[in-house]
């Protein structure tokens, strides 16, 4: 449902209607500038000319969640699906609220799900739900489950009619010899069921009843068919199948790469490689200017046991990061360096605020990315800070944190503004000292991160580094749900 939709909705007439659309309009609009009351009170005044209507609850929801409350964004969210159950919109921003901004990964799945049964939903917005659903069921820790809803997305006809142009010229003879096999085959049939009717010698309603369950499989695959060309219609068409432009058909694309890369995150964080390198190769050969592509291509070699083609893959990867220029607001090294110090001097964790002491003499680099050198020996070309420590050659000598390293380039994309700039820094400096030092969930907690739940990500041949200080003893902490690993990548 849409404001456009006025022969749904008890008007009374044309003006109603413009006045309804355009304080939803306005709305919108203010809210893109970060005019939060004013977007409000434009949104409450389309609600009062159509109190049944679920869009101004959806601008409301919206407002809350600019604002910072993610529970009344979900609350005027759960409104709008009150009002309208086929709307399809609140569904998708409900179950990112609940998944990503309040932790609730069982109610999220539950809006995946109510979502996908909405009959007006396109292919695209489908599949984005998937993804999300299989992201909830991940957190649940119910991997299985989630290893099914994306062996079922693995033949999507959207991911396929992206990535076919790196395929095609591959697979072209082999899909001739394919093409001729069941050519072949075909005949075969038709050969035989003509053997089956000159020597009948079953009942005449059992073949009535084979004939019928052929009707069936036939009726059904020619309604996936159907659904895969209107799935890939979307890619071109708009809902009303006006033809999109060269802009908005390249937007629909990168929707679908993100989503193919969203799919082999999640096999990558199922411990699964081998399912997420297909495509993976496929997209980053398709795409051969985007450097996610590659990124998770380097991961997903990283972890298949292929550190060369991992390393080839994060070569581009710095590459590719390299031609984008940083903003204005970026903090020069002596400002980051600066934020640095005070980040760990204001630490709540004695382990850590001593090293912002003077006399802990840590060293802090800021470097714009890691070095070619690190990168070849298996550090992630994205990380964001790195431990340095002492190469200890025995379990008796574990190594000793001598220094940390940040990179400028690397924090930066993964901030907006300056604000959320120093947001990244304090959680990548907490989060890499955290890892070094092997907080117990607790002390992580009152760091502000997330828990580890036991799943440490270090490789096995790798020193361990040294026991935390003694310090009082931790209360047992509840079950918690699995946080995703992070790829560490070490020399």
């Amino acid at each position: 449902m849409s404001i456009g939709d006025g022969e749904d909705l008890d008007d009374s007439g044309f003006g109603e209607t413009s006045r309804y659309a355009a304080h939803l309009d306005r709305g919108w609009s203010l809210l893109d500038r970060a005019d939060y009351e004013a977007a409000r009170q434009s949104a409450l005044q389309a609600q009062r000319i159509r109190p049944d209507a679920p869009d101004a609850a959806v601008l409301l929801g919206a407002i809350a969640l600019a604002e910072g409350d993610p529970v009344e964004s979900l609350r005027w969210y759960d409104q709008a699906i009150e009002l309208d159950p086929d709307y399809f919109e609140p569904y998708a921003a409900a179950a990112q609220i609940a998944l990503f901004d309040l932790g609730d990964a069982a109610r999220a799945l539950q809006f995946c799900d109510d979502g996908l049964g909405v009959e007006s939903v396109s292919a695209i917005d489908a599949l984005d739900l998937e993804l999300l659903g299989a992201e909830c069921l991940v957190s649940l820790g119910r991997d299985e489950e989630a290893r099914a809803r994306l062996d079922a997305l693995r033949e999507h006809p959207l991911f396929s009619a992206i990535l076919r142009a790196s395929i095609e010229a591959g697979d072209a003879e082999q899909g001739e010899e394919d093409m001729s096999l069941r050519s072949s085959s075909s005949q075969e049939d038709i050969e035989l069921d003509g053997s089956v009717k000159r020597r009948r010698r079953r009942p005449i309603a059992r073949e009535d009843a084979e004939e019928q369950d052929e009707d069936e499989d036939a009726e059904d695959a020619a309604e996936a068919a159907e659904a895969a060309e209107a799935a890939v219609a979307e890619l071109d068409e708009d809902e009303d199948g006006e033809p999109l432009d060269e802009e908005e058909r390249s937007a629909q694309v990168q929707r679908v790469l993100q989503f193919i890369l969203r799919m082999c995150r999640l096999w990558l964080d199922l411990g699964a490689p081998e399912s997420a390198l297909p495509a993976l190769r496929a997209a980053a050969e398709r795409f051969p200017n985007n450097g996610d592509a590659w990124h998770l291509l380097s991961e997903a070699e990283y972890a298949r046991g292929d550190a060369r083609a991992a390393c080839h893959a994060a070569l581009r990867v710095y590459r590719l990061d390299q031609q984008h220029a940083p903003p204005k607001w970026l903090p020069s090294p002596a400002q980051l360096h600066r934020k640095v110090v005070q980040i760990l001097s204001g630490c709540p964790d004695e382990t850590l605020r001593e090293l912002g002491q003077r006399r802990a003499a840590l060293v802090l680099l800021v470097h714009e990315v890691p070095s070619l050198e690190l990168v070849l020996e298996g550090v992630d070309p994205r990380i964001s800070a790195l431990s340095l420590a002492t190469r200890g050659g025995t379990d008796d000598e574990p190594p000793e944190l001598t220094g940390l390293a940040i990179y400028r380039r690397n924090l930066v994309r993964l901030a907006r503004s300056a604000e959320q700039f120093d947001h990244e820094l304090r959680f990548a400096v907490l989060e890499e000292l955290a890892n070094f030092f092997q907080l117990s969930d607790a002390r992580r907690e009152r760091l502000g991160l997330p828990p580890l739940a036991g799943d440490l990500d270090y490789i096995d041949d790798e020193p361990a580094p040294p026991p935390p200080p003694a310090v009082e003893e931790d209360e047992p902490a509840a079950p918690r749900r699995r946080r995703r690993k992070k790829k560490r990548m070490h020399s």
